[in-house]
C-alpha cells in the first residue's frame, strides 16, 4: 500500500471500531459461493434497459416463468413486472419464480399489512390458516414457529418497531438485535446513529 492507501485504511479501522455493539443481521450469500436470487425491482430495471442482454435476464427467473413470459414481448413484459413482480420469491436453484401464496394473500410479504393480514388467515380455519402458516414459516423465520394468532400477535407488539424486511438473498425478515436492545425503532437506528452508547461519565 502507498501512503494514500494506508492512511484509508487506518481510517476504515478507526471508523469501524465504534461500532463494536453492532452485528451483521441479514443473510447475504456471496456470489462466489454460488448462485444468488436477484432482487424483485431488478426484474423491471432490467427490462427497462436495452443494453441489458435478454440472455442474461432468463438467468434470472425460473424456466417455467420465462417461458410463460417471454412471448409477450419486452414491453409487456416491463407492464407485467410492474404488477406483479412484488409476488417472486427465489425457487430452489435461486431463480426468482411466482409465490402462489403471496399471489393468493395479494400482499408482498415486505408489507406491513402482511402480518395483519396473516393474523387475519390464521383466525379461520382450513386451506387460508394453512397458508398463513406457510407463509410465516416461510418469509418470518425470526419468528414463533407454528404459532397461533395470540401468539403471533403478542411477537408481533413486541418486535415491531424492530423488524426489517430484506430480499437480498433469502427474502424473509429479521429483527434489529441492536435497535430492540436499545429500544429505538429500527428505522431511526441508521449508519453513524448506531455507533456504540458512550459510556456514563462520572461527575462530581
Amino acid at each position: 500500500m502507498n501512503d494514500s492507501g494506508q492512511h484509508l485504511l487506518l481510517n476504515a479501522i478507526a471508523y469501524i471500531s465504534r461500532f463494536s455493539e453492532d452485528r451483521p443481521i441479514a443473510v447475504t450469500p456471496s456470489v462466489f459461493a454460488g448462485p444468488v436470487a436477484r432482487s424483485r425491482e431488478s426484474v423491471g430495471r432490467h427490462l427497462r434497459d436495452p443494453e441489458y442482454p435478454f440472455e442474461w435476464f432468463k438467468q434470472d427467473l425460473a424456466p417455467e416463468l420465462c417461458a410463460k413470459l417471454q412471448p409477450l414481448g419486452r414491453e409487456k413484459m416491463t407492464e407485467w413486472a410492474d404488477k406483479n413482480s412484488q409476488f417472486l420469491h427465489p425457487s430452489s436453484s435461486q431463480q426468482l419464480e411466482l409465490d402462489p401464496d403471496l399471489v393468493a394473500l395479494g400482499i408482498p410479504f415486505d408489507s406491513q399489512d402482511f402480518f395483519t393480514r396473516v393474523l387475519t388467515d390464521l383466525r379461520t380455519n382450513g386451506p387460508v390458516a394453512e397458508r398463513a402458516q406457510r407463509l410465516l414459516h416461510r418469509y418470518v423465520p425470526c419468528g414463533p414457529s407454528q404459532a397461533n394468532p395470540d401468539e403471533l400477535a403478542t411477537w408481533w407488539k413486541a418486535n415491531q418497531p424492530y423488524l426489517f424486511a430484506s430480499d437480498a438473498g433469502d427474502y424473509c425478515w429479521y429483527i434489529d438485535p441492536l435497535a430492540k436492545n436499545r429500544v429505538i425503532p429500527s428505522t431511526d437506528l441508521r449508519g453513524p446513529k448506531r455507533v456504540d452508547a458512550l459510556p456514563a461519565v462520572a461527575t462530581k
